[in-house]
């Protein structure tokens, strides 16, 4: 399967998806990010000029963000999406965030689609009214 094939899906904008929606969008190849970037279900990653693939509780963290698309998820809830069984410290979830970045962002030093809250949580931004049926961009 190559990042070029049709079968894509859009994120919907609205906010508090549920699971089993993410589950559903996942059984298309793609999940638009922004122009030139996109989800990749079946080998659980990034496209963006090349492929990244993204550990187990990466894609975990980045799936959450994406059925909460421009809704801030505080980091309490981060951790406990991404480390259920005891938690984990910040640390731990501030290496997850810059990875998603590197992948993500054109430039992960001034994000603009994973940015902060200051003192709230992360915010995966989305725009909205995407076409399910459009083709990626060529990259």
């Amino acid at each position: 399967m190559q990042p070029s094939d049709p079968l894509v899906v859009a994120i919907p904008s609205r906010d508090g998806q549920a699971l089993e929606e993410m589950n559903a969008m996942c059984e298309s190849p793609y999940i638009i990010i922004r122009r030139g970037c996109r989800v990749d279900c079946a080998m659980k990653g990034i496209w963006r000029r090349r492929f990244y693939p993204l550990p187990p509780r990466a894609y975990k963290l980045l799936m959450h963000f994406v059925t909460h698309a421009n809704v801030v998820v505080t980091e309490e809830d981060l951790i406990r999406i991404g480390w259920p069984e005891r938690g984990a410290p910040r640390a731990n979830l501030y290496s997850y965030i810059h990875q998603l970045r590197q992948c993500i962002e054109p430039n992960p030093r001034h994000p603009r689609w994973l940015v902060t809250h200051r003192g709230q949580g992360y915010c995966l931004r989305i725009k909205a009214g995407h076409d399910p049926r459009t083709r990626p961009s060529p990259e």
